[in-house]
C-alpha cells in the first residue's frame, strides 16, 4: 500500500510541477550580426554579415571609383568553407545588374 501511495504522491508531485512551471518563452534569440569592410585603393565593400543557424545573410554596398572599363567595375562574392578551411561549400555574389562602375550600389 506505501509503494502505491508513494508511486501515486510522486505522479501528482510531477504533474502539478510541470502544470505550475512557468512557461518557456517560444521567441527566437536574435541572430548575431558582423560588420565587415574590405577596401583596396579607394574600391571598397562595407556591410553586414547575419548569422543564422545554418546559414548566413551578406548584405551591404560596394563601391568602384573608376568609369574606365569593366576591368574596373566590382561585384561582391561570398565563400563558404568547411570547419577545416579546406573545401568550399558554396558561394554566391551580387546580382549582375549591382555591378558598380564609378559609383556605390
Amino acid at each position: 500500500m506505501r509503494t502505491h501511495l508513494a508511486a501515486a504522491l510522486g505522479t501528482v508531485a510531477l504533474a502539478a510541477g510541470t502544470l505550475l512551471a512557468p512557461a518557456a518563452d517560444a521567441r527566437a534569440a536574435a541572430a548575431p550580426v558582423t560588420d565587415f569592410r574590405v577596401a583596396v585603393g579607394n574600391t571598397w565593400t562595407t556591410g553586414t554579415v547575419t548569422w543564422h543557424n545554418r546559414s548566413v545573410t551578406v548584405t551591404g554596398t560596394h563601391k568602384s571609383v573608376s568609369t574606365a572599363g569593366p576591368a574596373y567595375c566590382r561585384l561582391t562574392w561570398g565563400y563558404t568553407y568547411n570547419a577545416a578551411d579546406t573545401v568550399k561549400l558554396g558561394s554566391n555574389g551580387s546580382a549582375s545588374a549591382a555591378t558598380a562602375c564609378g559609383t556605390s550600389k
